[in-house]
């Protein structure tokens, strides 16, 4: 889905002046697109952190393997495969 967001002519100026000047494609939709990807991203992991400020990280990192292990078991019963056999 793609959305139209309006900004300033000024403001479009300057982000093409600022992208002229940068090795970056002169390309101020992508620009935006990548710089709100970006903002969102970090406001989704900001979140994550203050729900877990108070997860001791111990039992954090524990219950991430345990998640990773489940995962790649499931994926070797699915496919028939042991651990590192497509690995080259």
């Amino acid at each position: 889905m793609s959305q139209q967001i309006n900004i300033s002519d000024e403001t479009y100026r300057d982000v093409q002046a600022m992208l002229a000047g940068s090795d970056e494609p002169v390309d101020v939709d992508a620009f935006v697109d990548r710089t709100l990807q970006k903002r969102l991203f970090f406001e989704t992991v900001r979140k994550v952190q203050d729900r877990n400020k108070d997860v001791d990280p111990d039992v954090l990192q524990q219950e991430i393997e345990d998640a990773i292990a489940e995962v790649r078991a499931a994926r070797r019963k699915d496919t028939g495969t042991s651990p590192g056999a497509n690995r080259s």
